[in-house]
């Protein structure tokens, strides 16, 4: 019969769980990172959404001052300039509106 004294069940038993909580610490370890990279990819991406949403209004104000000016300077331009300037304008002022919406929601 094998005979193991207290010392040698512990050192037995101990270096498995040493291997367990040197795993456990290397994998959270690995999870953190990759959550430390996700996180930097999501703002990343938000800056981005931003900077479209801002160039697109910026492009929709340009177009509708390009119209404006034109129909000062031509008064018999075709009603096609006065339809998209009215297109242009209605939809910017409906994006304005979905966006502070989303602002609220998130907010609450």
């Amino acid at each position: 019969m094998i005979q193991i004294d207290i010392g040698g069940l512990l050192a037995l038993l101990g270096i498995p769980t040493a291997v367990t909580i040197f795993v456990s610490w290397w994998l959270q370890r690995k999870i953190i990172k990759r959550e430390e990279s996700r996180d930097k990819q999501e703002e990343a991406r938000k800056k981005n959404e931003l900077f479209l949403i801002q160039e697109v209004s910026a492009s929709i104000k340009l177009s509708a001052a390009v119209a404006e000016s034109m129909q000062r300077l031509d008064p018999e331009c075709n009603g096609k300039m006065s339809s998209a300037l009215k297109y242009a304008k209605d939809l910017l002022h409906d994006h304005e509106g979905f966006l502070q919406k989303q602002g609220v929601d998130n907010l609450l």
